[in-house]
């Protein structure tokens, strides 16, 4: 089974509500609240739903973008573990 159809897979879809719901549907690195807002994966081991909860991060379209784009300069992405975000967002 490829990425994009992990991701249409039941077990994604749950998995996905469960990160967004522990996020409170907000962006961890700019707070944006609102429809557009996805799961990032960390790392890739394993299904997409077999990721622990600390390699799964939510954020907006536009943050998500930037993490997919390292020649973005932007010190909010550097070191992102999801440890470091909850605390300088939560701490």
């Amino acid at each position: 089974m490829n990425y994009s159809e992990q991701l249409k897979d039941e077990r994604w879809l749950k998995r996905r509500v469960e990160i967004l719901t522990r996020d409170r549907h907000r962006c961890r690195i700019c707070g944006y609240f609102g429809p557009k807002v996805n799961v990032h994966h960390l790392k890739y081991t394993g299904m997409a739903w077999e990721a622990p909860d600390e390699d799964l991060i939510t954020l907006c379209n536009d943050c998500h973008y930037k993490t997919h784009r390292p020649e973005i300069a932007d010190k909010r992405y550097d070191n992102m573990r999801i440890g470091n975000i909850i605390e300088k967002h939560h701490g």
